[in-house]
């Protein structure tokens, strides 16, 4: 019978009890299935192993993979490797993109800008940013900016959870030195300024609210160079965290000093400014 809405089932509320067909079902199952009866199982495996089902598939089996020694594993290893790359350049398969590298050295610098292209222009990604972002010009009410800086003042007054969130915060460093700094690096080697690179989270220094890691740091004398992106360090939020960074650094005995991206494009000019600060200190 073929199953319309509203039709009822036949056995529904009954049981063995009740109807001889339930519990002559139920009987059969027990007898026939697998599931239900042990000596069929036993049964089956006596049967293959009689008729040599078992020894075949172990001769089969033998030489695969979980059998090899560990040279002739790497061996294979290479193989597959090679036809991967083989594959991946006849454009048969795509290539998978190994912890820590870049879309610019998995896939070369015109592929890889291809792909940036096409993720920035999809519709999921512009809606993260600018005016298609559905919180674009609106802030939290008062009472939920005091109620989340209570909660995450609280937080951070237990040991674990401060301990485990600076370990995290100097896992995500490992990306650094990033470009600025990396152009100050140069400026610093090239003119033997007395500063060390230590924004990878070698030094921290624990403020009000906030735990600060310098970017460049000389300790004879007590100096300190900061090298601020002019996006993200322009935002009120930012602007507001970096003044109790300073705030700390003075705190410690270090005095500070900022620079903006755009200023690295002149190396000569930093040169300038880093001399005529010591000479005014």
């Amino acid at each position: 019978m073929v199953f319309k809405k509203g039709n009822i089932n036949w056995n529904k509320g009954l049981t063995k009890n009740e109807d001889m067909r339930l519990e002559n079902f139920s009987i059969n199952m027990k007898k026939n299935n697998p599931m239900f009866n042990k000596e069929i199982v036993k049964k089956v495996v006596v049967t293959k192993t009689k008729n040599g089902v078992y020894e075949r598939l172990a001769k089969a089996n033998k030489g695969r993979v979980r059998n090899l020694s560990p040279e002739k594993k790497k061996e294979l290893s290479k193989k597959q490797s090679i036809t991967i790359k083989k594959l991946f350049k006849e454009g048969k398969m795509s290539q998978p993109i190994k912890k820590g590298a870049t879309l610019e050295s998995t896939f070369g610098k015109k592929r890889a800008k291809e792909i940036k292209t096409k993720i920035s222009n999809s519709a999921y990604h512009k809606n993260l940013f600018g005016e298609n972002n559905s919180f674009f010009g609106k802030t939290h009410k008062e009472k939920i900016k005091k109620l989340i800086k209570k909660l995450s003042s609280e937080r951070w007054e237990d040991e674990d959870y401060r301990k485990n969130t600076l370990i995290s915060q100097r896992k995500a460093l490992t990306i650094k030195p990033n470009k600025p700094e990396q152009k100050l690096i140069r400026i610093v080697k090239k003119y033997s300024l007395p500063f060390n690179y230590v924004g990878d989270g070698k030094i921290w220094f624990r403020g009000a609210n906030h735990s600060f890691n310098p970017d460049f740091l000389s300790k004879n004398p007590k100096h300190i160079i900061e090298v601020f992106g002019d996006y993200w360090y322009n935002l009120s939020n930012m602007k507001k965290r970096d003044k109790e960074r300073v705030k700390t650094y003075t705190k410690y005995g270090y005095k500070t000093l900022i620079i903006w991206e755009h200023e690295l494009n002149n190396p000569e000019k930093i040169l300038n400014k880093i001399k005529g600060w010591f000479e005014y200190e």
